[in-house]
């Protein structure tokens, strides 16, 4: 039994578990055990039920897309974050029909997800631009101002551009101090993952300020991988 398979069975009722198990490969019975069964589970239930069929080989690609889908419009934000990103890497371009309407959702870590979808598949959404510009300055999180990041490195990665100046100013303001030539932020603390994410972006676009290691390392290049191109989560 592997640690997901664990832990599923740890987290929701046995009886429901087994019948995972029986129908997780199939998507007519699946969906038919989600809309009677499934959809009763907690958030935190269905967010390790999502990991495992996510996980495990045998889980067809289809029933992995219709969770994800289904998730979508949880009412819990952190489900909706996770499945706009599983969506786009089972479904590439074909998933922006259905992830496109959470440009609006309430949470911004959703909407930092949605617009790097729109812009990794070069979607033409009047003001894209201007709206991340305007949630990267009010969002607090590392990692959503990383995705936001990586969101305008994709709409234009030249140096000179838009995207790229407005985000080499947002890190001098927030991130690096041009006289004492440090971070202003702790790179162990809070803020130092999106101080050394977002520097690394910059670097990738010709700016370099402040980096240390690579996106290859951290296991990002996903963030800045061109329209049509496979990436991995």
């Amino acid at each position: 039994m592997t640690f997901l398979q664990k832990k599923l069975q740890e987290t929701i009722p046995e009886i429901i578990f087994k019948q995972i198990l029986l129908v997780e490969d199939n998507l007519e019975e699946f969906e038919e055990l989600y809309e009677n069964t499934l959809s009763s589970l907690t958030a935190p239930q269905l967010n390790t039920l999502l990991d495992f069929l996510i996980a495990k080989k045998k889980v067809s690609e289809e029933v992995k897309i219709s969770i994800s889908q289904k998730l979508l419009s949880h009412h819990e934000s952190f489900l909706r974050e996770k499945s706009v990103l599983y969506l786009e890497s089972f479904q590439q371009k074909e998933s922006v029909q259905y992830i496109s309407p959470l440009i609006i959702d309430i949470s911004p870590s959703v909407r930092a997800r949605v617009y790097w979808v729109l812009a990794k598949h070069s979607v033409d959404i009047a003001n894209l631009t201007q709206q991340i510009f305007t949630d990267l300055t009010i969002n607090a999180e590392d990692t959503d101002q990383v995705i936001l990041a990586g969101a305008l490195y994709l709409r234009n990665n030249s140096s000179s551009s838009i995207e790229m100046r407005f985000l080499r100013d947002f890190y001098l303001e927030n991130y690096y101090d041009t006289i004492t030539q440090k971070l202003k932020v702790n790179i162990t603390g809070k803020l130092g993952f999106a101080a050394q994410g977002i520097g690394l972006i910059l670097w990738e676009a010709g700016i370099e300020i402040f980096a240390i290691d690579s996106l290859e390392i951290l296991d990002m290049n996903w963030l800045i991988e061109k329209a049509n191109e496979k990436v991995s989560l």
